[in-house]
């Protein structure tokens, strides 16, 4: 399930997170949102996820998703864990560099749980921060959770390099997104060429 749009999106609006103290943002499309979320509900029993590809704003203070890739051919996935498998995804992320688009983060869902960073999850993206093969100072957590398929919670942190992970918030807590399934949301840099996602990561 490699793709970057589904062919039957859920609907959404843009959602835009950011930390208590306004130093770390992260905004999603409403397209890209709707992608991400479908490709959750698609999943139905097992676990997914994949990466989130973007740029930064000419601050450095919010990281812009552009494009949210689903987990690449070799990955795994179960109904209580996910390895996100890593084929292809070097050679995607070099012929967008032209672009200056960047590897962001992950996004993960857990389908039976609830939309909060495993400790696997915060080791890895402590990993991630620190490996100078991503090369990714502040890397993006989005996990996506919920008990029920018809209500789903959308989470994210933020892991800065030699911090503790940050939760982001949006300023429209309440936010609901239609469609089928209906979601009800409760939601809770600068950077140098090429990062490489060649680990495999939960």
């Amino acid at each position: 399930m490699d793709y970057e749009e589904s062919p039957n999106p859920i609907q959404s609006s843009d959602l835009t997170m950011r930390s208590s103290d306004g130093r770390f943002r992260v905004r999603v499309g409403s397209r890209h949102l709707a992608t991400l979320l479908t490709m959750c509900r698609e999943s139905e029993s097992l676990e997914t996820g994949g990466l989130l590809v973007g740029r930064y704003s000419e601050g450095h203070d919010t990281a812009v998703v552009t494009r949210v890739w689903g987990p690449p051919k070799d990955s795994i996935r179960r109904q209580a864990s996910f390895w996100r498998g890593t084929r292809g995804l070097q050679r995607k992320l070099d012929s967008l560099w032209r672009t200056q688009e960047y590897y962001l983060g992950e996004w993960h869902y857990h389908p039976s749980g609830a939309a909060q960073p495993s400790k696997t999850d915060i080791r890895q993206m402590v990993r991630i921060a620190e490996s100078p093969e991503y090369n990714c100072l502040e890397p993006v957590l989005i996990v996506v959770g919920g008990t029920r398929p018809t209500e789903l919670e959308v989470v994210a942190h933020v892991f800065p390099r030699h911090h503790s992970p940050i939760r982001l918030e949006s300023p429209d807590p309440g936010s609901l997104y239609s469609g089928q399934p209906t979601l009800a949301c409760r939601l809770g840099s600068s950077q140098k060429r090429a990062n490489s996602p060649a680990t495999r990561r939960k």
